[in-house]
C-alpha cells in the first residue's frame, strides 16, 4: 500500500514539475510565473505567515527567546520571491533562510536571481536541516488531480515529511470554502477539517485570516 501511495505522489509532483516549469519558461521569475494572480497578494501571505511566526514565538522583531534570527525553511519556494521580500526590506538580520522546491527549474532560477547566495536552495521537498519553521506559502494550491481526498492526502505526506524536521512549527496557507473542492485546478479546504486533521496529526493548529485576501486562511501548527 505504501509502495502504490509514494507511485501515486511521484506522479503528482511529475505533473506539478511540467506545469511549474512551462509556467516560469513562459512568465519568467514574477508572481504570474508560479500562479499569483497579483503581487499585492503574494506579499499579503507572506505578511500573514510571518506575524503567525511572531505570534508564536512572542517576538518582535523577529528574533527567538534566545536573541538568534528565527530560522525558516521555505517548502515550495518558487522563484525565491519570500527570500527578495526579506532582502528588501533589511530583514535578513532577523531571519535565517533556506528554500527548497521539487522543482529544479525553479531552483535553477532562484541561483540566478540570487548568484550570491546559491546555498541558500536546494531541490528537495523538505528542511535540510532543523528549522524553528517550516513555511508553506500557496504550496499547496494548485494541482493537477481533481480528487480532494487524493490531495489532502498529498498534502498530509508533505507537511509529515517537514514536521520532525521544523523545531517550533509549521505555518501555510489556503482558500477556504464551506466544503473541500476544487475548482480550475485550484485547491479549497474547509478550514476546520483542516484545523482538526492538522491537530490530531501534527500539534495545535490555529488559523487567521490572510490579510486583504477574501476567502484565504493562514495555518500556524505548533509544538507548544
Amino acid at each position: 500500500m505504501k509502495f502504490l501511495q509514494r507511485m501515486r505522489h511521484l506522479a503528482i509532483e511529475r505533473r506539478i514539475n511540467q506545469t511549474y516549469t512551462k509556467r516560469l519558461v513562459a512568465k519568467g521569475s514574477q508572481p504570474e510565473g508560479v500562479f499569483w494572480n497579483s503581487e499585492a497578494n503574494q506579499i499579503n501571505r507572506f505578511v500573514t505567515l510571518l506575524a503567525l511566526i511572531n505570534t508564536a514565538t512572542g517576538t518582535e522583531p523577529s528574533t527567538s527567546n534566545a536573541g538568534r534570527p528565527i530560522s525558516i525553511a521555505e517548502i515550495g519556494c518558487g522563484y525565491g520571491a519570500l527570500y527578495s521580500y526579506l532582502q528588501q526590506r533589511n530583514s535578513l538580520d532577523r531571519w535565517r533562510y533556506h528554500g527548497v522546491d521539487i522543482n529544479p527549474a525553479m531552483i535553477a532560477a532562484c541561483r540566478q536571481n540570487f548568484p550570491n547566495e546559491v546555498n541558500h536552495f536546494k531541490v528537495a521537498d523538505r528542511p535540510q536541516h532543523e528549522v524553528d519553521f517550516s513555511v508553506f506559502s500557496g504550496t499547496f494550491n494548485l494541482t493537477p488531480v481533481d480528487n480532494c481526498e487524493q490531495w489532502l492526502g498529498y498534502i498530509l505526506q508533505g507537511l509529515q515529511n517537514c514536521w520532525p524536521l521544523s523545531r517550533r512549527g509549521m505555518v501555510l496557507n489556503f482558500l477556504c470554502a464551506s466544503e473541500a473542492k476544487i475548482n480550475k485546478n485550484i485547491f479549497y479546504t474547509n478550514r476546520l477539517h483542516f484545523i482538526n486533521m492538522a491537530g490530531q496529526n501534527f500539534g495545535p493548529t490555529i488559523a487567521v485570516p490572510t490579510k486583504d485576501i477574501d476567502g484565504d486562511f493562514s495555518f500556524l501548527i505548533s509544538r507548544e
